[in-house]
C-alpha cells in the first residue's frame, strides 16, 4: 500500500501489506481508495487489471462515510462484517473502524489491504454547530480548543509511533519498562535490610557492651573449669599404666575343650582317618564328622578372656563358656542328636605358672554373659572393682559417649603372644604346637602370659550396648573396659566385619557390666 499528499485532516493507520505499520494524517475532503497513483491510498492488488478509485472516505460534518464505487470488483468489510452497498448509499463510519478492501477475485498468496481510521478534522465554519456539540478538532462555541485534545493527541502521537517501530524496538523498550522498576524496587529492598541489619547490629553492640561486666566474671569463670578440665585430662592420659599396673593379675586367659555325644554316649567321631584334625563343617558345607564314625575322637577348642569380680569368681561372655551357643555347626550337629559338654575348661593368670579349673555356673538370658567359679586357693588374684551405673537395667544408661577407656585382654589368644616373643627357641618350640592349652601352659611357665593393653574412647550407646573403638580383635571377648577412673564399666562382647570379613574399626561392641549384676544375684556370689 502507498499513501498520498499528507497534512493534517484524517489519520490512516495501514495494517496489512507492504505498508504495514506505517500512518500518515491526509488533509482532504475524501481520501480515495483505489488502484492507481492517482488515489490516496494505493491498494497492493496483483493481478488486477481495472485501475481507478474504487472507494472513497469523506468527512461529512462530524462523521465520516465510506462511499462505494466498485462493488462488482470489490467487497468491503467495516469491523470484519461484510457490507454491501445499496444503490450509492454510502457507509456510516466510526473513529476507529477498521476497513477492509478485497478484490472479489485475489491472486493466490495475496492478503486483503486493511486500514484504520483516526479523525482529527477542522471546524466547519460555515456550518454552526449544534447546541453542546463539540467540532473537530474539540473546540467549544467560541472558538476555544477543548482541554482534553491535547491529551487525546499526544496519545493517539505515541500509539502511532509505537507502531512504526521495529519489533525488537517495541521489545526492548517493553522489556526496559519492566526492568527499570524492578531494579528501583530491588535497590530500595537491598537499602531497607541493610539499614534494618546495621540497626539491629547497633543495638546488639550495645547490649554487648553493657553486659561486657558479667561476661568477665563468666570468662574467669570458664578459664576456672577449664584448668580443671585439663588435670582431669592429664589424669586420663596417665590412668593406663596405673590401671594395668594394678589389676593386670586379675585378667586371665580361659582356654577349653569341648565335644559331643549322642544318647548313647558315644562320642562325636571323623567319618574316617582321613578327616582327622580337620574342621567339623568342610568349606561345601557337609559335615566331616558322624557318631558312626571310625576316625579320631571330635574335639573343639576355644579361648577368650576373663576378670575376677569376686574371690573365686569370674566373669566372661557366654559365648566364651558355652562356645556352641553362637556357632551355625552346633545346629548341624545336634539335628543328629548330639549333645555338647566341656571336657576341660581351664584359666591362665600371668602372676601363676599353672592354670586353675573353671567351672560355669550361669548364664544370662537376656545378656552375652557368663559366670564361672574356681578355687583360687592361696593364690593373691586382684579383684577388679566395678563402677554399676544403675543396677536396674529398665533404667537407660548414663551418657559416657567420648569417654576415655581402656580394655585389656588376649585378642587373639596365644598366638599373638607367640609372635611376641624374643626368645627364638621358645618361639619355635611354641610353633610347632597345635593344642592351644600346650602354648599357654608354656608361656605361663616362662613368664609370658601378660594380657594386652590397648585404649580408646566410646562412641556411642546403642541398644543397651556400648559400641568402642578400642582396638581388639576374636579372644578379646570377655576383656574387661575400665573407665579412667580404674573401674569396671563393660565386658567385651563382639567386633563388627564387613562383608569380606574384615574388622570395622571403630564398632566394638561391649556389655555394660550391670548386666552381670542379677546373674550374681541369682547364683549368690557377692561382689568383693
Amino acid at each position: 500500500m502507498k499513501i498520498g499528499n499528507t497534512a493534517s485532516n484524517l489519520l490512516v493507520v495501514s495494517l496489512t501489506g507492504a505498508g504495514k505499520g506505517r500512518s500518515l494524517v491526509l488533509d482532504k475532503e475524501a481520501v480515495t481508495i483505489g488502484v492507481g497513483d492517482g488515489c490516496d491510498v494505493v491498494l497492493d492488488a496483483p493481478g488486477v487489471e481495472t485501475a481507478g478509485a474504487v472507494a472513497a472516505i469523506r468527512r461529512q460534518a462530524q462523521r465520516l462515510e465510506l462511499f462505494v464505487h466498485d462493488a462488482d470488483h470489490y467487497s468491503f468489510r467495516i469491523n470484519d462484517e461484510l457490507h454491501t452497498p445499496v444503490d450509492g448509499t454510502p457507509i456510516a463510519l466510526t473513529d476507529g473502524d477498521v476497513v477492509a478492501v478485497e478484490p472479489r477475485q485475489v491472486a493466490a498468496g495475496c492478503e486483503p489491504e486493511k486500514v484504520l481510521l483516526k479523525v482529527v478534522a477542522k471546524p466547519q465554519s460555515d456550518v454552526p454547530p449544534a447546541a453542546g456539540v463539540l467540532q473537530f478538532p474539540e473546540v467549544d462555541a467560541g472558538g476555544q480548543l477543548h482541554p482534553r485534545t491535547a491529551t487525546r493527541f499526544l496519545k493517539e502521537l505515541v500509539f502511532a509511533l509505537y507502531a512504526e517501530m521495529p519489533a525488537w524496538v517495541r521489545a526492548v523498550a517493553l522489556l526496559l519498562t519492566v526492568l527499570i522498576p524492578l531494579s528501583v524496587m530491588s535497590a530500595t529492598v537491598i537499602v531497607f535490610v541493610f539499614l534494618w541489619n546495621y540497626a539491629k547490629l547497633t543495638e546488639d553492640l550495645r547490649s554487648k557492651n553493657r553486659d561486657s561486666g558479667i561476661q568477665i566474671d563468666v570468662l574467669m569463670e570458664e578459664n576456672e573449669k577449664l584448668k580443671n578440665r585439663l588435670k582431669d585430662y592429664e589424669e586420663a592420659i596417665n590412668f593406663a599404666p596405673k590401671i594395668a599396673a594394678s589389676y593386670r593379675g586379675g585378667v586371665c586367659l580361659i582356654v577349653g575343650t569341648y565335644t559331643y555325644r549322642d544318647a548313647q554316649q558315644r562320642p562325636l567321631r571323623y567319618i574316617d582317618h582321613s578327616f582327622d584334625d580337620s574342621r567339623a563343617l568342610s568349606a561345601d558345607g557337609k559335615l566331616n564328622v558322624s557318631f558312626e564314625g571310625t576316625g579320631n575322637e571330635f574335639f573343639e577348642e576355644f579361648s577368650g578372656t576373663g576378670f575376677v569380680v569376686a574371690e573365686g569368681v569370674i566373669l566372661t561372655n557366654r559365648h566364651i563358656a558355652q562356645p556352641w551357643w553362637t556357632d551355625p555347626t552346633d545346629k548341624l550337629i545336634t539335628q543328629l542328636g548330639g549333645k555338647p559338654y566341656i571336657k576341660e575348661i581351664q584359666a591362665y593368670f600371668p602372676e601363676h605358672k599353672t592354670p586353675f579349673a573353671l567351672k560355669p555356673v550361669g548364664f544370662s538370658q537376656e545378656s552375652d554373659v557368663a559366670l564361672c567359679t574356681f578355687n583360687p586357693g592361696d593364690a593373691r588374684i586382684p579383684i577388679l572393682p566395678i563402677e554399676g551405673f544403675e543396677e536396674d537395667e529398665t533404667k537407660p544408661l548414663p551418657d559416657i559417649t567420648g569417654q576415655a577407656i581402656l580394655l585389656m585382654g588376649f585378642p587373639n589368644g596365644v598366638d599373638v603372644l607367640v609372635a611376641q616373643l624374643t626368645d627364638g627357641q621358645l618361639k619355635r618350640d611354641l610353633e610347632r604346637r597345635f593344642r592351644v592349652s600346650e602354648k599357654a601352659i608354656l608361656l605361663a611357665q616362662r613368664g609370658e602370659l601378660v594380657p594386652l593393653v590397648t585404649q580408646g574412647h566410646v562412641t556411642r550407646l546403642v541398644a543397651g550396648r556400648i559400641v568402642h573403638d578400642a582396638a581388639t580383635q576374636e579372644g578379646g571377648s570377655g576383656s574387661p573396659i575400665f573407665n579412667s577412673t580404674g573401674k569396671v564399666i563393660g565386658i567385651n562382647a563382639q567386633v563388627t566385619v564387613d562383608e569380606g570379613g574384615g574388622q570395622v574399626p571403630g564398632n566394638n561392641l561391649a556389655v555394660p557390666i550391670r548386666a552381670a549384676f542379677k546373674l550374681l544375684r541369682e547364683t549368690g556370689k557377692p561382689l568383693g
